[in-house]
């Protein structure tokens, strides 16, 4: 006896906006605005925001809902309430019902009330008019600005010192100590310790070449490739490149990364299709990534010994071969 609420799919509709919204948003921040692609983490990572992505869709679908359902039903603040009869209270209540969408007439449905529940019945043409003001417009106009003011005042901070308060502080400041804070359970009240002597990390070799000009030469001169290039090996080096590599160093390798010519980074990076770095031998790559050299900080505790060789396989197979066909 009435048409199918269409609700469910406005909630629908609204979800995927709101997911499309926030998904739409992730791949700007993340791919466009700063496309940053460093340390084994890829610049499209959705997957690392499937939280954030849910709880902003569910916030975009209950406010959307709430408010499609307050203007279907011309419910807002300050609305003075409709009572269709004079006499209704606490305890009494009225049903009404529109006629054109009756089946069988009135007359029919007066006859079931009257027979079947126990109801005093009482037929008349109700005034519509009659309204009860509970909430005036006033009252939540007053209201309305005095919360305002009250949150603008409580939002100033004259000394840029203070951060407000904190909802659920102990996920915000770790229980741990922090490596530079002092530990009383330390004699020497340092949290941060040093390794124990003669010792290194598991799985770790050291690294016998410094990072100088003189090591530079010896590394290159003395460190072997043990790694045959195969597709997978030159598969995984174009990996390894594009997350370490390419941000500063440019696609083909050239200099021409994302943080030179966007202006982040104003001192040029070396180019790989040089006639120094043509003539330059796998170990020569493995040492400058492992150690660093001029800016170029050290990257051999970032990346494993063997990508690191996947990595100078692919620039000397790959992007050097290109330049030099």
């Amino acid at each position: 006896m009435g048409n199918k609420t269409r609700f469910t799919f406005a909630a629908f509709l609204y979800g995927f906006i709101g997911a499309s919204s926030v998904l739409a948003f992730l791949y700007y921040t993340s791919v466009i605005d700063w496309p940053i692609n460093y340390g084994g983490k890829p610049t499209n990572a959705f997957p690392s925001f499937i939280v954030v992505t849910i709880i902003l869709t569910i916030l975009t679908v209950t406010l959307a809902s709430l408010f499609t359902f307050s203007a279907r039903a011309a419910i807002y603040p300050g609305k003075a309430y409709i009572l269709p009869d004079s006499r209704s209270t606490d305890d009494k209540f009225v049903i009404v019902f529109d006629k054109s969408m009756l089946k069988g007439g009135a007359e029919k449905l007066n006859a079931l009330l009257l027979k079947k529940v126990q109801l005093k019945y009482m037929k008349k043409s109700y005034n519509l008019k009659i309204k009860r003001h509970m909430i005036r417009k006033k009252s939540i106009t007053a209201l309305s600005i005095a919360v305002g003011i009250l949150l603008l005042g409580s939002s100033c901070d004259r000394t840029r010192n203070d951060k407000g308060y904190e909802y659920f502080p102990d996920m915000v400041h770790s229980l741990t100590y922090e490596t530079y804070a002092v530990n009383p359970a330390m004699a020497d009240s340092h949290a941060m310790r040093l390794p124990a002597e003669n010792t290194i990390s598991r799985e770790m070799i050291p690294y016998a070449y410094p990072a100088t000009i003189e090591g530079r030469a010896q590394a290159a001169a003395e460190l072997l490739n043990p790694l045959e290039a195969t597709p997978d090996n030159l598969a995984r080096g174009k990996e390894m490149f594009t997350v370490f590599c390419q941000n500063c160093h440019g696609e083909s390798g050239n200099g021409d990364g994302y943080l030179f010519t966007s202006g982040r980074f104003s001192i040029k990076p070396a180019s790989l299709l040089s006639e120094k770095m043509l003539a330059a031998p796998d170990g020569d790559i493995f040492h400058v990534i492992t150690a660093g050299f001029n800016v170029m900080g050290p990257h051999g505790h970032m990346i494993r010994p063997a990508d690191r060789w996947k990595i100078a396989m692919y620039v000397k197979n790959e992007l050097q071969n290109k330049t030099v066909k």
